[in-house]
């Protein structure tokens, strides 16, 4: 007998098979009244024909895996064996945006109170016509809103009007409103480069993007646990007044052109939110979180064109808000779904989005 055999070991997929549950509801007539009587479904039983891993299975796979409805229904037809229309998936759509209402309105509240918030809004389509999505996140929650209008008072819907917190945007004008706003430096970088880039400015432009870079990496290096916050500070104070001092430069100067001179007076006038993320220690300086949220719904729309009504619009925010809140906290997206669908069957609360107290957002 051969000790040491060759170990080879291969992982494979059982065949699928889809189960089928019946419940049969009997419904008898009193002989002396004439009293109908009838039984019930269990709780959390719907009247779909479908149990609550098909809908959340579905739901991700065009929610989460961004499938057209045609692609999904392929999909679960050759691998299960399961037929469904495009209007039937349409329909667990409905289903689970209502499922998924409480839990979403929630988290927005939670976003709303938070203390540190980034935010980003991209291009959408709602029946055809231009809407925007909007996205505002914490680093364990985040919240997505399709609103026909790119505005502040847009923003102040998103945010909420009594917004208190520190807020990490673009220079886009629907946040002026906000007090306590900080700037993108990667926005900024891509501003310094411009002006690097333009007739009579190199010199100028050069230095501050050099400066920038040593900003963003000094800080990195804090965030890394590398260096205290007493040394970050130290070293970003001289790039400070290098980035001020090319800006001034700039501003003024005769030989740049009239674009790099308004370019560095706007920026003159964004000194406070330039550097509000050497005030607030929670305050990242760059807003890759609200980018990296926008991906996916990017990539949903380029697929799409957007939601094809107001019912669709709501699908989309509130899947978006559980998918990407569920994947930052680590937790699975399809035992949710599947809970939340039985729990609104039977008029039980629905899990909450909100991380547990051990990791705040």
């Amino acid at each position: 007998m051969d000790p040491t055999p060759e170990r080879h070991q291969q992982v494979d997929i059982p065949e699928p098979k889809v189960l089928v549950t019946e419940y049969q509801i009997h419904r008898l007539t009193c002989s002396r009244c004439g009293q109908v009587t009838a039984g019930e479904l269990p709780a959390g039983v719907s009247r779909s024909r479908f149990g609550p891993r098909t809908q959340g299975m579905v739901v991700l796979l065009t929610g989460q895996w961004l499938l057209s409805k045609r692609m999904a229904a392929l999909l679960l037809s050759q691998a299960l064996g399961l037929e469904l229309s495009p209007g039937t998936i349409s329909a667990m759509e409905r289903r689970m945006a209502e499922a998924l209402a409480a839990p979403v309105a929630e988290a927005h509240e939670h976003v709303k109170a938070a203390p540190v918030v980034h935010a980003d809004e991209t291009s959408w389509r709602e029946s055809k016509s231009r809407a925007w999505l909007w996205v505002a996140t914490t680093a364990l929650v985040a919240v997505f809103m399709i609103h026909r209008r790119r505005n502040a008072k847009a923003a102040q819907v998103l945010l909420g009007e009594d917004f208190a917190g520190v807020l990490c945007t673009d220079r886009y004008g629907a946040y002026h409103w906000v007090d306590r706003r900080g700037l993108c430096w990667s926005h900024l970088l891509r501003d310094f480069q411009a002006i690097a880039e333009r007739y009579g400015s190199e010199w100028h432009g050069r230095r501050m993007v050099l400066a920038g870079g040593r900003v963003l990496a000094t800080w990195a290096a804090w965030a890394d646990g590398h260096i205290d916050r007493a040394v970050m500070l130290a070293r970003i104070q001289p790039e400070r007044e290098q980035i001020q001092r090319m800006l001034l430069l700039g501003s003024t100067a005769r030989f740049a052109s009239a674009k790099t001179r308004r370019a560095c007076r706007e920026l003159l006038g964004w000194e406070t939110a330039m550097w509000l993320f050497l005030d607030e220690p929670d305050l990242a300086p760059t807003n890759n979180l609200s980018e990296r949220r926008l991906r996916r719904p990017v990539l949903w729309r380029s697929g799409s064109f957007g939601s094809d009504s107001p019912a669709g619009s709501r699908f989309v925010e509130r899947i978006l808000t559980t998918v990407a809140t569920l994947s930052t906290q680590q937790r699975n997206a399809l035992d949710f779904l599947m809970t939340a669908h039985v729990n609104h069957v039977a008029g039980l609360p629905v899990p909450s989005l909100l991380p547990s107290q051990a990791h705040p957002a």
